[in-house]
């Protein structure tokens, strides 16, 4: 198509991709998939109803623009992206049309600074504010190098401060 944000198509063309997708993962790998992820957080119903029609059970392509706790739809269940918002930072963001910060590990671990900031952050919402916590990162990201090394330490930190569930086994 004429676009990569999967978000702008109907669902007729989301389907088809998917329909490739699933047949290039069963080639290759001899699976097929039953979760999902859109890049660049690329949600719609259109797309969870193209989910539900190609057997998927689980997606998180949604990033919230406020907290969400995960839902149904369907056949799907939806998994948001946990970001984290207040009067102050919207005050601040507002002006780029940004009313919540999501939790993207590869983007908070970049420096030590953000680390801490993230770590603290992360505690607060685990310990005062939610039973439901996902945090994103690349697998890009996990190359052997300084930010592998953060994400990996902040996964094991985390791992010791909640019950962590993963979609692996998916």
């Amino acid at each position: 198509g004429g676009s990569d944000w999967l978000d702008e198509y109907d669902r007729e063309a989301i389907e088809e991709m998917l329909e490739r997708g699933i047949a290039t993962f069963e080639e290759r790998l001899g699976h097929r998939p039953t979760a999902f992820r859109a890049g660049r957080w690329a949600y719609s119903a259109r797309l969870l109803d193209a989910l539900e029609a190609m057997e998927f059970e689980l997606d998180s392509s949604l990033r919230p623009t406020e907290v969400m706790a995960p839902y149904q739809r369907g056949s799907v269940t939806e998994y948001p992206l946990t970001v984290y918002g207040n009067a102050v930072l919207r005050a601040l963001l507002g002006p780029f049309d940004i009313d919540a910060v999501g939790l993207h590990a590869d983007g908070f671990l970049q420096t030590r600074r953000r680390s801490v900031l993230f770590r603290t952050l992360t505690r607060w919402l685990v310990r005062y504010n939610r039973n439901y916590l996902m945090v994103a990162y690349h697998d890009y990201d996990l190359v052997g190098d300084e930010l592998e090394t953060r994400i990996s330490e902040y996964v094991a930190w985390l791992r010791n401060r909640a019950s962590p569930t993963t979609l692996d086994r998916y």
